[in-house]
């Protein structure tokens, strides 16, 4: 087995796949930025910010889905968007919530521990939906996977950050682009740090 890889060999892998299918990348994409919009311009309240973020949600649920069914080969469609397990949904926004919180408490010790919270959590999502666990299984079995892998998956996400960073300064229309790469390009960080040995999580910590 191949224990080593590079940020370029994956991204390199993510912007292969976005141009296979950059018109639907982009048309998704798209779709959830009229969606933000249009509940931005619905003006502020408690409800309208619960469902903003549920909205956000959805859309992070929605590419990590389609970013599993790139990675093994597999097509995903328009109506693979509304093609949703509910209770999977309902359990990836509390998993977002944990992560969330996780980070903030560590972004408020000092940020160094917010920073590590995040790299090292950062796959909850991926494992709850590809392994079907439970949140805090999920958010401990990514936070084993990465142990060894800190500093790359740190560079990786300067690298993604300055490639949204550039797509956001063509008038925000990069972004379009940069966005779903981004995403594509952390399926292949996942499923590549997912095949490397490391210490298994017990199966009891798999959803019942």
């Amino acid at each position: 087995m191949n224990t080593s890889f590079t940020i370029k060999e994956i991204l390199t892998l993510a912007w292969k796949k976005t141009k296979e299918h950059i018109a639907f990348l982009v048309l998704i994409t798209l779709g959830f930025v009229i969606g933000t919009l249009l509940l931005d311009f619905l003006g502020k309240g408690t409800i309208l910010s619960l469902v903003h973020i549920v909205f956000n949600c959805f859309a992070m649920f929605t590419f990590v889905r389609m970013g599993l069914r790139f990675i093994k080969g597999e097509n995903f469609t328009f109506n693979d968007v509304i093609a949703v397990d509910w209770k999977s949904f309902g359990l990836y926004i509390l998993g977002s919530l944990l992560f969330f919180i996780a980070y903030v408490v560590g972004f408020f010790l000092l940020i160094i521990p917010g920073i590590i919270a995040a790299i090292r959590l950062g796959f909850f999502g991926f494992i709850m939906l590809d392994e079907h666990l439970q949140p805090i299984p999920a958010l401990k079995k990514s936070f084993e996977m990465t142990r060894n892998h800190f500093w790359k998956l740190l560079g990786f996400a300067f690298v993604v950050g300055l490639i949204n960073f550039a797509g956001a300064l063509l008038a925000g229309v990069g972004m379009l682009v940069t966005a779903p790469f981004s995403l594509l390009a952390t399926s292949y960080m996942y499923d590549r740090i997912k095949s490397l040995p490391r210490t298994e999580i017990p199966v009891s910590t798999q959803a019942q």
